[in-house]
């Protein structure tokens, strides 16, 4: 019966919203074992799994990290701790993020997955008129299923009386070393979207960090933690364990607009330090090195900031 509900929810989403996740090329990919959480784990009960709480330097053993009374799930689909305007009360609209994840598999490798969160106002699937996957490097841009195979997926959904309707939908991309063969050094995986006539651009900034793990590097996210500030986050925890990382402390980037077109805004880091925190989280020595160093975020700075 756990599987015949697994499929009737994953083929439920897939058949209400096919444009919602671009889904026409995962639809034969494996179903991550996922009814009861066990693909991705969620300690505090929150809806926001436990590897997303480490990459978004929340707590997974608290389901409100800031005690401010919203949830961990709708803090970081709602970007609340970079976009105040996200805050105010009564505000209830359709929101969407994407972060990425790396998992140990059983050969030893990590895989990459991608994960796209969904907040819904009301308790219906609404309009998706466009849904876009893509990858971004340097302002050239791809499709995503032209780019990348998929393994698993994994989808879960909660509808909340007063929050709406919340969807989880993550896509196994591949492997680290297929990042590192495809696409190196910076890049931004993301989503075009238009839900009833409100669109919008999301993504995760990704960057290779060099000289910390062999000639390898390190995969880490740019976590938003203020106004035009952002933190550097490792992919995977086990990244953290390098004994050439420093320990409790956080890489901080200040960055500002350098030039904006039509494919979004290159920014130039001015400011860039290590700086303490006490979380799980470490701060590369080559973080004050960045200073100077540009970053392109397609669609502008609310693609990983949000607001807009």
């Amino acid at each position: 019966m756990r599987k015949q509900h697994r499929i009737t929810l994953a083929t439920a989403v897939a058949t209400s919203a096919l444009t919602l996740l671009a889904l026409s090329p995962w639809l034969d990919a494996p179903l991550a074992d996922a009814s009861q959480g066990e693909a991705f784990p969620d300690s505090d009960g929150d809806f926001l799994v436990d590897v997303l709480e480490f990459a978004t330097l929340s707590d997974p053993a608290s389901s409100d990290t800031d005690q401010d009374g919203i949830g961990d799930y709708m803090a970081t689909v709602r970007y609340l701790s970079s976009d105040p305007r996200a805050g105010q009360a009564g505000i209830i609209d359709h929101e969407m993020r994407v972060l990425m994840s790396a998992e140990p598999r059983s050969d030893g490798s990590r895989a990459i997955w991608l994960h796209f969160l969904f907040r819904f106002a009301g308790d219906t699937m609404p309009t998706f008129e466009q849904f876009r996957p893509f990858v971004d490097w340097r302002g050239a841009q791809w499709p995503l299923e032209q780019v990348f195979g998929y393994g698993q997926i994994h989808l879960n959904m909660r509808q909340d009386p007063v929050e709406g309707l919340l969807v989880h939908a993550a896509v196994e991309i591949g492997s680290e070393d297929d990042l590192r063969f495809i696409i190196p050094h910076q890049y931004t995986f993301g989503a075009v979207a238009s839900i009833d006539g409100k669109r919008m651009t999301r993504g995760v900034f990704v960057q290779t960090i060099d000289g910390i793990s062999g000639d390898a590097g390190v995969f880490s996210t740019l976590v938003p933690v203020g106004a035009n500030q952002v933190a550097f986050q490792v992919l995977s925890e086990g990244d953290a364990e390098n004994p050439f990382w420093a320990s409790d402390r956080i890489c901080i980037l200040t960055f500002e607009v350098f030039s904006s077109g039509t494919s979004g805004h290159t920014c130039q880091v001015v400011e860039a330090s290590c700086d303490p925190l006490d979380a799980r989280v470490k701060c590369p020595p080559s973080c004050p090195q960045t200073v100077g160093s540009m970053l392109h975020f397609p669609g502008g700075i609310t693609t990983i900031v949000g607001g807009g």
